[in-house]
């Protein structure tokens, strides 16, 4: 079984202030991409990539990022035990995630880029205690009666019940 997860936004910002003599506005955009598949002895393979695009704020910018996860799980023991391994990275195929962003008013005025170490790799076990295949639903003991109905329905067969005579 594969599944694909498309997620995607687009943002328009229009910002002032009068007091301190700013404007500023933009378009935005931001999208997830997700596959995930079953392989052979029951390995789970997941990738994952988020984009986020430029952003406007009222004295500036930020520059976006994209960020990539490549992921495998698999369950032992019945479905109680799950072991995975997850990996992390900016996809500038550097190892870390760079930021820039840009500031200016009146009477200042900002360029920065900042450095962000992000590239990971994680490994987890996880333990299901509890189990819902053999879960029971229950009746309740009261049911709620609606004597509309009914009475329309007896309605209904007595008008009946004259049309044949």
């Amino acid at each position: 079984v594969t599944r694909v997860i498309l997620n995607a936004g687009v943002n328009y910002n229009d910002m002032k202030s009068e007091k301190l003599g700013l404007h500023n506005s933009g378009w935005s955009a931001n999208g997830l991409a997700s596959v995930q598949t079953t392989l052979p002895l029951d390995l789970r393979l997941s990738g994952n990539m988020i984009w986020t695009s430029k952003m406007k704020s009222l004295d500036g910018w930020t520059s976006g990022v994209t960020i990539g996860t490549l992921g495998v799980s698999r369950n032992f023991l019945d479905d109680k035990l799950s072991i995975g391994a997850t990996g992390i990275m900016p996809l500038n195929l550097k190892l870390c995630m760079e930021r820039e962003s840009h500031s200016q008013g009146a009477d200042y005025r900002q360029h920065s880029i900042g450095k962000i170490p992000l590239a990971g790799f994680t490994i987890s076990a996880s333990w299901n205690f509890g189990s819902n295949k053999n879960a029971n639903v229950k009746k309740a003991r009261k049911t709620i009666s609606n004597d509309d109905l009914k009475d329309r329905s007896n309605e209904s067969q007595g008008t009946s019940a004259l049309k044949n005579l």
